[in-house]
């Protein structure tokens, strides 16, 4: 059997951010995954995610220029800032 996840950047874009995750999981979901998180603070989208019942499969890391900062040599600090 699949396993889903909603894609909380792409679904439910009617609503607020945080609204997303009540609304993943009203229809079914039990994971998400979204870009971007650093906006938020972590315990806020933790806090979420439990009350929710939902798992975190996926987030995304700064892009940086090249949208690969994170395993770029020598570009430690510049992931950091980012």
């Amino acid at each position: 059997m699949l396993n889903f996840n909603a894609h909380l950047g792409f679904q439910f874009t009617e609503l607020p951010f945080l609204q997303r995750f009540a609304a993943a999981s009203q229809v079914g979901f039990k994971a998400v995954e979204f870009p971007s998180p650093y906006a938020y603070d972590a315990s806020v989208l933790g806090d979420l995610l439990q009350e929710h019942k939902l798992k975190l499969v996926q987030f995304a890391a700064p892009a940086g220029e090249t949208k690969g900062l994170a395993a770029v040599p020598g570009k430690k600090t510049s992931f950091a800032m980012a």
